[in-house]
C-alpha cells in the first residue's frame, strides 16, 4: 500500500493560470455545520450540509469566488446527524377502549413544521418544531440548537 501526501489544492478555473492552495487540514464543528478550510489567502472552504436526500458520491461541491477565496457547499447525507428512532406513538389503555395513535405522519425530513407569533413585541418570532425527531436545521432554522425538538428563533 502506497500512503499519498498532498501539500497543495489546484484550483482550475476560466484563467488560465490555476491557483494553487496550501493544505492546512483545518476542520471545525459549529452549531451542526461541518466545515474544512485549506489555506489562509487564496482560501478554501468547504462547507459540507446536511441532505439526506443524497446518496453515495454523484455530487460534488459548489463553488463560488469571493475576492481570494473560494466557498464551496457540498450537499452529502455524510454530514447529517444521526437520528434515533423513538416511539412516535401513544396508547390509550383505559380498559374500555384500546386505542392507539400514530404520530409519525407529522414527522418530516425535508423541512419543519413553523409556528409565527403576531401581537405587540413578537414581531418575526418563529416557532420550529419537528415530531418524533430533531428540527432540521436549513435556512432560518441553522441557528438552532442540532439536538432539539422545537425551537425559537427571532428576527
Amino acid at each position: 500500500m502506497t500512503d499519498f501526501c498532498f501539500a497543495h489544492v489546484i484550483i482550475l478555473t476560466d484563467d488560465p493560470k490555476p491557483e494553487s492552495i496550501p493544505l492546512n487540514n483545518n476542520l471545525t464543528y459549529y452549531n451542526g455545520h461541518i466545515s474544512m478550510t485549506y489555506g489562509k489567502s487564496p482560501s478554501l472552504n468547504f462547507t459540507f450540509e446536511c441532505n439526506p436526500g443524497v446518496t453515495g458520491r454523484e455530487t460534488g461541491p459548489k463553488c463560488e469566488k469571493k475576492k481570494d477565496n473560494y466557498e464551496c457547499l457540498w450537499q452529502t447525507a455524510y454530514a447529517c446527524r444521526p437520528m434515533s428512532s423513538v416511539q412516535c406513538s401513544i396508547r390509550n389503555e383505559d380498559g374500555s377502549v384500546d386505542d392507539q395513535y400514530d404520530y409519525s405522519p407529522l414527522s418530516k425530513s425535508e423541512r419543519n413544521w413553523q409556528a409565527r407569533i403576531t401581537g405587540p413585541n413578537h414581531e418575526g418570532v418563529v416557532y420550529f418544531i419537528n415530531v418524533c425527531r430533531t428540527v432540521i436545521l436549513k435556512n432560518v432554522a441553522r441557528r438552532c440548537p442540532p439536538t432539539a425538538g422545537v425551537c425559537v428563533v427571532k428576527g
